[in-house]
């Protein structure tokens, strides 16, 4: 799983007086905004149709029962301060929000009626995944308006430089920005994805397994 990085850019124009333009840093204001949707179940699809969209290679015989797990974002929105004077301007990061988004999602077959036994094991294994994202989100929000803070600090004011020249700095600003936070997401997609690997055991498949009878009866109407 990967974050989706999405950084929009605004910026607020300041004219100076007439005294020589000097450029000061300031500490950008860093917020961070969390939500964790309500669990989405999602039955749309039957286990074959989920076996041929998400089996890995060389599990050609695991039949895909139901997945858990679900969306992830963090969308970030930048605002900026340019004192101009004359021909002069400073351009510096005034703020960063960043809103970080997570949906928890659980995919049964559609093979499964609701209430069975198999969907109820099914139901219970995709559970531990969901919840894997939903602690995973809370354990990192705080940790993440730490490092964005870390990262809004070492992109500097820049200035006095040619008016001109004030867009395309922003832009270099957003850009790296958008890269600190895209190394971030990526540690953060890794650590999720090992705590969701730790999940799929094969003690916990045969715990499944073992709760029902028959399931090739339900997997055989497709």
């Amino acid at each position: 799983m990967r974050l989706l990085i999405l950084i929009v850019a605004l910026f607020t124009l300041f004219a100076s007086d007439a005294r020589a333009l000097t450029c000061d840093d300031e500490e950008t204001k860093v917020t961070l905004d969390t939500i964790l949707k309500p669990t989405q179940y999602i039955r749309t699809s039957s286990s074959r149709n989920l076996t041929e969209m998400h089996a890995v290679r060389g599990d050609d015989d695991k039949q895909i029962l139901g997945l858990g797990g679900g969306e992830m974002q963090l969308r970030g929105k930048t605002e900026f301060t340019v004192t101009t004077q004359w021909k002069k301007a400073c351009v510096s990061l005034k703020a960063v929000t960043l809103t970080f988004y997570a949906r928890p999602q659980i995919h049964i077959a559609s093979n499964f009626k609701k209430g069975s036994c198999h969907y109820a094991s099914v139901l219970e294994h995709e559970q531990k995944h969901a919840k894997a994202l939903k602690n995973f989100h809370r354990e990192y929000g705080q940790e993440l308006r730490k490092e964005l803070q870390k990262y809004a600090n070492k992109i500097k004011v820049k200035g006095p430089v040619s008016k001109g020249k004030a867009t395309d700095i922003q832009q270099k600003m957003s850009d790296l920005l958008s890269e600190m936070i895209s190394r971030q997401s990526d540690e953060m997609a890794d650590i999720l994805e090992e705590r969701q690997v730790a999940i799929d055991t094969p003690e916990e498949y045969k715990r499944v397994a073992a709760k029902c009878k028959k399931w090739d009866q339900d997997l055989e109407e497709e």
